[in-house]
């Protein structure tokens, strides 16, 4: 499995020198929805379109296994791929309505992305340029009990639950 986004520098023209020729040897996820240099606001579908192309062209390809969100609903509407990488995790469940029944409909293979909320729980304070961010401010709005435990206190419940070293954090 492949994991890029056209966001990701050239990650997408490395990815075919290193893996031209080879297509069904893996699968080949790639992300859009932000404008990324196209005149249309992010998630715009016109826009999604355009970015979807724009990978293809960049990595030699007629077509990839998916993205993600709102992306990959416009996808599994095309009806040609075979699997796709979705966020799905207790702070990003849009998946859940968004994507997964049409997938299990068409037969589409779903690959959890993000299970651990980017471990977003373990911060009392993030900046909002921090990748969990979004994840913080969805968990902190939840409020649920869990959320008030202290790290440490969670590390130490690990370590007798598993009967060994615990986990760090």
């Amino acid at each position: 499995m492949i994991d890029t986004a056209e966001g990701y520098g050239d990650s997408e023209e490395l990815i075919v020198k290193a893996l031209s020729g080879r297509r069904d040897d893996y699968y080949l996820f790639t992300k859009s929805g932000h404008a990324s240099g196209l005149d249309y606001p992010n998630w715009d579908p016109v826009m999604l379109a355009q970015s979807i192309d724009r990978s293809l062209k960049r990595l030699q390809v007629d077509h990839v296994d998916s993205g993600d969100s709102t992306d990959t609903l416009y996808t599994l509407l095309t009806g040609v791929f075979e699997s796709f990488e979705a966020s799905l995790n207790i702070a990003d469940q849009e998946a859940i309505d968004l994507t997964i029944p049409l997938a299990m409909q068409q037969g589409i293979g779903i690959i959890p992305k993000r299970p651990v909320a980017n471990v977003a729980w373990k911060h009392q304070t993030l900046s909002e340029q921090d990748y969990a961010y979004p994840y913080w401010v969805r968990l902190r709005a939840a409020a649920g009990g869990f959320l008030r435990v202290d790290p440490q206190s969670l590390a130490s419940g690990c370590q007798c639950g598993l009967g060994g070293q615990g986990i760090g954090v």
